[in-house]
Order: structure tokens, then C-alpha cells, then sequence
């Protein structure tokens, strides 16, 4: 896109929140609420990860029916790293959802 578009690339920023079965056949997961993401992962007890190549976080569990799940989420840190990113790249535009940060657009920006 920056080869094509230069200085008039956009970054769209959305807020990653969604728990995918493994496998993951069609690349879907069910969307989750922030507030639905923590209690799922205080009820399992699970511990969350930064992931540098998919600049998020993430942690895995086990549903009740023994199946594997993988949950990919956006923490205020994962956002800024990802705004980071795109000033490194060039793009100095962005757009977003203000109530997708609601609850961390004061440690964002």
C-alpha cells in the first residue's frame, strides 16, 4: 500500500477482541466484548502473551468440551506498538472507532 499510495495511506485501526477454535478452518472467530475477554480469561485462568509478529496479545484455553481455543485481543500497549508501527512505515493518518477505546483511549493517545 505504501509503494502505491505513499503519504496518502490511512491506517484503519480496530480493536482486536475474538476466540477462535482450533482449528480454525475460516480464519473467524466469535467476537468478544474487552469486558467479555477478561472474564474469560479470569474464569480460565489462562495468562496473556504479546505476540511481535501479530502485533497482539493472546492466550489459549480449553472449553468445557475439551476443545482448543486460541484468543487474539488488543491491550492499550499492543495499540500504541501498532501505531508505532505505522509511523515507521509512514502513515501518519489514522481512524478509528472511538467506542472500540473507551475504556484505554487515555492510555493510548
Amino acid at each position: 500500500a505504501m509503494k502505491e499510495y505513499g503519504g496518502r495511506a490511512v491506517l484503519q485501526l480496530e480493536r482486536l477482541s475474538e476466540s477462535c477454535p482450533l482449528p480454525c478452518r475460516d480464519g473467524l472467530g466469535k467476537k468478544l466484548s474487552p469486558s467479555e475477554r477478561a472474564a474469560l480469561q479470569r474464569e480460565t485462568g489462562s495468562q496473556g502473551f504479546f505476540s511481535p509478529k501479530l502485533m497482539t496479545n493472546y492466550f489459549t484455553y480449553y472449553d468445557r468440551d475439551k476443545k482448543a481455543h486460541f484468543v487474539l485481543y488488543d491491550t492499550s500497549s499492543a495499540i500504541k506498538r501498532k501505531l508505532e508501527l505505522a509511523l515507521q512505515r509512514g502513515i501518519n493518518i489514522c481512524i478509528a472507532v472511538p467506542e472500540q477505546f473507551e475504556d484505554i483511549h487515555h492510555e493510548i493517545w
